[in-house]
């Protein structure tokens, strides 16, 4: 059970940042309309810009947790070679919210 929680926590990070710049390609359309409306008719849309920082910030310090936590069991664990152990190192330096979820998949789900 420990194993897919860790597995859906691994996941929020990429879909958090992802959903993030999603979100911020709207959120800058209405910025841009406010900044050339006139002042009577400025909307509050830059009281979401903290809504969205807060889901941006959450995603990177959740994802940099994990990223320690997963570099930290590739360099610890007996069940990898050293070649697997300097490739997944390398691919979680590279690309660690992509490998992350493959690392899970590969490594953690066998254990569930």
């Amino acid at each position: 059970m420990a194993c897919l929680v860790l597995g859906g926590i691994t996941v929020l990070p990429l879909m958090g940042i992802v959903g993030w710049l999603v979100y911020y390609q709207a959120f800058v359309r209405l910025l841009i309309n406010d900044w050339l409306a006139p002042a009577a008719d400025i909307s509050p849309s830059l009281i979401v810009v903290d809504l969205s920082t807060t889901v941006l910030w959450g995603s990177v310090v959740l994802g940099l947790l994990l990223w320690v936590y997963y570099l930290a069991w590739v360099l610890r664990t007996n069940r990898l070679s050293r070649w697997a152990k300097a490739g997944w190192s390398l691919a979680l330096c590279l690309a660690g919210l992509i490998t992350m979820p493959v690392l899970w998949w590969r490594h953690f789900w066998r254990g569930c």
